[in-house]
């Protein structure tokens, strides 16, 4: 099975995952995009994208992430995958937090010992 398959949600013979989307979107999206994104300059930005997402267009984010001018800022793709990283790669999302949220976590004192 597929990142893509596992994230479809099947209720019989009918396909429900873009639902939610439905509802959501309308309310959602105008603040998302209206959204001032100037604040984000004393901070770490990553974005992780997965190129199969079936929720989000991988290209979309990706020229989306240009806009905002953070300190840091680190997109990591995930070739392979859709929308759940986590579930359906977790040791490159935690080798990529590792390597670019760590440090930056480091820098600010905010890390376990």
């Amino acid at each position: 099975m597929t990142g893509q398959t596992r994230s479809i949600l099947w209720i019989g013979q009918k396909n429900l995952s873009w639902d939610g989307n439905k509802f959501a979107t309308p309310y959602l999206l105008p603040d998302a995009v209206a959204t001032d994104l100037n604040c984000v300059s004393r901070l770490t930005m990553i974005l992780f994208v997965g190129r199969h997402d079936l929720n989000v267009n991988s290209e979309i984010a990706a020229a989306w992430f240009d806009k905002p001018k953070a300190l840091e800022r680190h997109l990591v793709w995930f070739q392979h995958w859709g929308h759940m990283p986590m579930t359906e790669d977790p040791g490159k999302l935690f080798l990529s937090l590792m390597r670019f949220a760590r440090p930056s976590a480091e820098k600010t004192g905010d890390i376990v010992p």
